[in-house]
């Protein structure tokens, strides 16, 4: 069955260390006849699975993707500002083309007052 997207991801504002989640609902044949895959910035996203896996770069240690029946979940788990971009699902079914959410744009701002210790000393840093 053709897939469709039903709900698709939201834009999101997190702060630097935030736990940031994506979503996206759709129809068709459900996982795991349909695969589901995220991009950033059209960009196919590698994910890990294990969190101890020392072969892969720290971005794909802390992105998760949960797939069950006809949702996708994409979970970054402490967002940085590198992770800042647009993020969109992708649902393949066999004999039918790609169908690609809407894109869902994450923006990561600093920490309002993060504290930085030099030798002994706090200095407090507004963002």
């Amino acid at each position: 069955m053709r897939p469709f997207i039903v709900v698709h991801p939201r834009d999101i504002n997190a702060l630097d260390g935030d736990q940031v989640e994506f979503t996206c609902h759709f129809e068709g044949s459900k996982f795991p006849l349909s695969q589901i895959r995220w991009l950033q910035n059209a960009v196919p996203l590698l994910v890990s699975e294990s969190e101890n896996d020392d072969e892969y770069p720290a971005f794909v240690k802390r992105a998760r993707v949960f797939n069950h029946d006809y949702n996708s979940t994409l979970v970054l788990a402490r967002a940085d500002m590198t992770d800042a971009g647009a993020y969109a699902c992708e649902v393949t079914a066999p004999g039918f083309p790609p169908m690609r959410s809407r894109s869902a744009l994450l923006k990561v701002k600093g920490t309002a007052n993060k504290i930085v210790s030099r030798d002994r000393k706090s200095t407090r840093l507004n963002s």
